[in-house]
């Protein structure tokens, strides 16, 4: 079931649904609930809680350069948890939602029995160089606005180049154009791709919660190479590979919801 939480005069849209042990799951940059629903469908045994990050899906936000910080959005989880009297959970999240379930972990690490990374986007680095076609989509945005943005978006090289070899990654960015408020929040496409969750690799070693990393080939926003590198430092961690979203996404997805069902069945 949906429901609202206000904090900071800001109105959270949460996902809170199903009994049994607590599963915060936490999407991905300009996605919604709707990647939990996607992913923890079927989930039996386990509350499934989500929440749209603010400036995505219905949290409505104007997002400023201040908004756009993964220790905002941090923070905003961590409101939501104390509303919700989660003391202790299993924690997930994909790409942005990894690297927030990161900085999570690494703050409050006593009250995460199991975490899941799905698609890292984010390792120490700032601004690494696959984070360009979004920062090309804000600068589009902020001159030209959402149609005409879109349009050049369309002529540039970057996207026709992508086209060629990644056309599954070429249609998903076009969605930044038209996702719930677009045209108010798209400062995160800048910001947070400068951002980062960590600022040594040698700090994943401090989480020893057993832990799953799923990542796979051909998907150029989620390089396999960073869930290799979760792998490696964190503290109890599993690696697995699945079939790449942007080349079959429903055998993605059932790949992935088996391999979190399993890890957290364990």
């Amino acid at each position: 079931m949906e429901r609202i939480f206000e904090h900071n005069h800001i109105q959270f849209n949460y996902l809170d649904q199903g009994t049994g042990q607590a599963f915060v799951f936490l999407h991905g940059l300009g996605a919604s609930i709707i990647q939990a629903k996607e992913l923890c469908n079927g989930m039996k045994g386990h509350r499934i809680v989500s929440m749209d990050f603010r400036g995505h899906g219905k949290s409505k936000r104007f997002i400023t350069e201040s908004d756009a910080q993964m220790k905002v959005f941090e923070s905003d989880i961590q409101n939501l948890l104390a509303h919700l009297e989660i003391e202790k959970f299993f924690l997930g999240g994909l790409s942005l939602g990894a690297a927030i379930s990161t900085r999570l972990a690494l703050s409050q690490p006593e009250k995460i029995k199991k975490l899941v990374l799905i698609r890292p986007a984010w390792i120490h680095e700032k601004d690494p160089a696959h984070f360009e076609p979004l920062k090309l989509i804000h600068d589009l945005i902020q001159k030209y606005g959402l149609a005409a943005g879109r349009e050049y978006f369309r002529e540039s090289l970057l996207f026709q180049g992508l086209v060629q070899t990644d056309p599954g990654y070429a249609d998903s960015l076009l969605g930044h154009f038209i996702r719930p408020q677009a045209g108010t929040s798209y400062a995160l496409l800048k910001h947070i791709p400068e951002d980062r969750p960590f600022e040594d690799c040698k700090t994943l070693a401090q989480l020893t919660m057993p832990s799953l990393v799923i990542g796979s080939d051909d998907d150029p926003l989620h390089p396999f190479s960073y869930a290799q590198t979760y792998q490696t430092h964190l503290g109890s961690a599993r690696l697995e590979k699945v079939s790449s979203k942007y080349l079959d996404a429903e055998r993605h997805n059932r790949e992935v919801r088996k391999l979190v069902h399993d890890f957290l069945a364990q």
